[in-house]
């Protein structure tokens, strides 16, 4: 699941491009590199953003003393940004063979993206409306006549940060463009929306900061016209913790009745309620993780039989290192490409799995329910297991053209 990766890329991004004027080169390159990232990461989120990143880029040249200062983060951001396009374009044509991405080379991207293809404006809006309704119960964890109140307060309450509004557009971009896609991705959740979380968690705390300056003002121009002393300063630290607690008690109440809570709130396919829920989710679990945790396995190559879903590899090829030179390397049991696998892994003592039942089983060796691991057998080695023999066929027959000068 890619969306955590590229939400903390984005936070990152934020991060450096907020404190870009303490290092005007520095810190944009840093955040235009994580932009960058986002977009080997989600590029149709990415995409998304370019317009509200790039507005809020642009308005560093409105003030005019500062419009040298501004061109120079500008410049220094789109530098970060274009190092990682350059990166993409590397990946691709590595993996590829092409400039294309994985989506693009994987199939017709204009089949599933925009209104060309199978998609339609219908059915686009009707899956921001799923998004919607699944959006508002797991956003936060607050009773939903809350909703979203603290995101829209800012707002309300008439800000006139920037910054607000460069959030409010983030979010609305990420939201927005995914009307442009056939599906609506539900699975833990609204998951196409999860992108969209950074901004609305600070406008969230901007609205709680903002709702406490406002009760602090109103409290003050009370305390004006109530006979006693001529001034009296603004009661900032009781506004303050009145919005403040209210802010902690709904979080706690969130993180309760996600972490503890015995209460199921709501039942719908692909996305759990509580946290016990995300137990054997989507039928994957550690069962082949603790049999060769158990087996203690060393120097070992463990195929995975193919199974109907990802689940059989998904669910242990996480674990292979970045080099796939682990004690333990997991792989998919391709009968056709398991030659060119044991040679790169000859020392190796190969085993195979199955998911359903679980069991881990010496190369060759059928699973036999109940019996598992050392008790199946002594596994062979990557250079011990015979290669297939090419067997030749014979030539066809030349075909034979009559005599013409027979007929």
């Amino acid at each position: 699941m890619s969306h955590n990766t590229a939400v903390f890329y984005l936070l990152a991004s934020l991060l450096f491009l907020a404190c870009a004027r303490k290092r005007p080169v520095l810190y944009p390159v840093i955040s235009g590199v994580f932009f960058g990232l986002v977009f080997n990461t989600r590029p149709l989120t990415a995409t998304a953003l370019a317009l509200p990143f790039g507005a809020m880029l642009l308005s560093l040249l409105l003030p005019r003393g500062q419009r040298a200062s501004g061109a120079k983060q500008i410049g220094a951001f789109v530098l970060g940004g274009l190092l990682m396009l350059g990166a993409y374009w590397l990946y691709n044509l590595g993996t590829n063979g092409t400039l294309q991405g994985g989506y693009e080379a994987g199939g017709d991207v204009g089949q599933v993206v925009g209104f060309g293809g199978q998609n339609t404006v219908a059915n686009g809006m009707q899956n921001d409306l799923t998004q919607l309704a699944f959006f508002s119960l797991v956003l936060n964890g607050w009773p939903r006549y809350i909703g979203l109140m603290f995101v829209l307060l800012p707002f309300i309450l008439g800000t006139r940060r920037t910054w607000d509004w460069f959030m409010l557009a983030c979010a609305v971009s990420v939201m927005s463009v995914y009307t442009l896609y056939l599906e609506n991705g539900v699975a833990y959740g609204p998951r196409y929306w999860y992108e969209s979380i950074p901004f609305l968690m600070i406008l969230a705390a901007r609205g709680a900061e903002r709702a406490a300056e406002v009760l602090a003002d109103a409290v003050h121009r009370v305390w004006q016209r109530w006979p006693g002393p001529a001034s009296n300063p603004r009661p900032v630290w009781a506004s303050v913790l009145i919005v403040y607690g209210l802010a902690i008690s709904l979080l706690s109440l969130g993180s309760y009745r996600w972490l503890l809570g015995d209460a199921q709130r709501w039942r719908v396919d692909q996305m759990p309620a509580r946290a016990r829920d995300m137990r054997s989710y989507n039928g994957a679990d550690d069962r082949l993780i603790t049999l060769v945790h158990d087996m203690k396995l060393h120097n070992a190559l463990v195929l995975t039989s193919p199974c109907s879903n990802w689940q059989c590899i998904g669910t242990v090829f996480w674990l292979n290192s970045p080099t796939f030179d682990g004690d333990v390397v997991y792989a998919k049991d391709l009968a056709a490409k398991n030659a060119d696998l044991f040679e790169k892994y000859p020392d190796r003592a190969v085993y195979t799995t199955t998911y359903l039942p679980p069991s881990v089983v010496p190369f060759g060796v059928s699973p036999v329910a109940g019996v598992t691991g050392s008790d199946a057998g002594t596994p062979p080695k990557g250079s011990d297991i015979p290669r297939p023999t090419a067997v030749p066929t014979n030539p066809p027959e030349p075909t034979s053209t009559p005599d013409p000068q027979a007929v």
